[in-house]
């Protein structure tokens, strides 16, 4: 969420969803939407021209481990993406990105739980002729704690690797994106 206020949009907010569904098996599978159309919050070839970015994607889950206490997955998703900028007289590129990930859960107790997670996704090189935010591994680590049969409340912190600059981890890692 940026600070800007000012100009067209809702906000600076990236609006995003999806289905995932599992029967009685292992495999989950599902998709997911999102959608990005407003000025960026900061710069960027030093225009603050509207960006728009959305995106749909197919997502599967496999269950490797299912016991009282440990969980253990494989997620992977396939997404196309198209982006646009306005500052650079409204050009637009359409991407293929991609994803794969091992979530872990290990439950304390009934009421708290431990989630780890191990990643890489995969974006080009380049976006319409500009550098692009490439590929990327994460981690990702968090908790969840079940207050009452009504309150769940959970956390979690991720760490993002990746080539460049471009994205929250690169040179402006302490200014929000968006």
């Amino acid at each position: 969420q940026g600070t800007d206020t000012s100009g067209p949009g809702t906000g600076l907010q990236i609006y995003d969803g999806g289905l995932l569904y599992r029967g009685t098996g292992r495999l989950a599978y599902g998709f997911s939407l999102g959608v990005y159309d407003d000025p960026p919050n900061i710069p960027i070839y030093g225009s603050i021209e509207n960006i728009t970015f959305a995106g749909a994607s197919v997502d599967l889950k496999y269950a490797l481990r299912e016991g009282p206490d440990w969980y253990a997955a494989v997620a992977g998703s396939v997404g196309y993406f198209t982006f646009s900028q306005d500052v650079l007289g409204g050009p637009s590129d359409t991407i293929l990105g991609a994803t794969l990930s091992l979530p872990v859960t290990y439950r304390v107790n009934d009421r708290f739980q431990i989630t780890g997670e191990f990643g890489g996704t995969y974006l080009p090189d380049e976006i319409d002729g500009a550098e692009g935010f490439g590929s990327r591994t994460f981690a990702a680590l968090g908790f969840g704690y079940a207050a009452s049969d009504r309150v769940y409340l959970y956390g979690n912190a991720k760490a993002i690797m990746g080539a460049n600059e471009l994205g929250p981890e690169g040179s402006n890692a302490n200014t929000p994106l968006f």
